[in-house]
């Protein structure tokens, strides 16, 4: 991620929210976002004065949104206008590598809970869900 040139707060926002979402204690599927968004290191994210406001509100979204679905490609708008004027775009390809980490999770688990016969018939699937999400909105 580094090669992308993302901006050290947010990095670090990045950092934060991806420990959430591997946490045992955090599991945003059960966890409403006013649990969410009093958990220590959300709020230490969002008291940090030395962060923009703008992009302590993407952090923000993206906690309501769902840590662990940002490798599903559930991204807050909020981070792209919070980065508009850097000359390097980083969103799309850190979704790009979101969900190429996602996906790998997902195959890794199918496999080893079903066997690889079942993961070759949930890949197809998927990617006929993913090619109609992004043709057809």
């Amino acid at each position: 991620m580094r090669e992308k040139e993302i901006p050290n707060d947010i990095l670090r926002m990045l950092e934060v929210g991806i420990g959430l979402a591997l946490s045992v204690s955090f599991d945003d599927d059960f966890m409403t976002s006013e649990e969410m968004m009093t958990d220590e290191r959300v709020t230490t994210i969002l008291n940090d004065e030395t962060i923009r406001e703008d992009r302590r509100e993407a952090f923000a979204q993206q906690t309501k949104l769902g840590w662990t679905r940002i490798f599903t490609g559930y991204i807050s708008t909020e981070w792209h206008k919070s980065t508009s004027e850097l000359q390097h775009k980083w969103t799309s390809s850190c979704i790009r590598l979101f969900l190429e980490w996602g996906r790998a999770c997902w195959s890794h688990r199918n496999k080893t809970l079903y066997g690889p016969a079942h993961l070759q018939i949930n890949i197809n699937s998927a990617e006929n869900d993913y090619r109609m999400k992004h043709e057809y909105g």
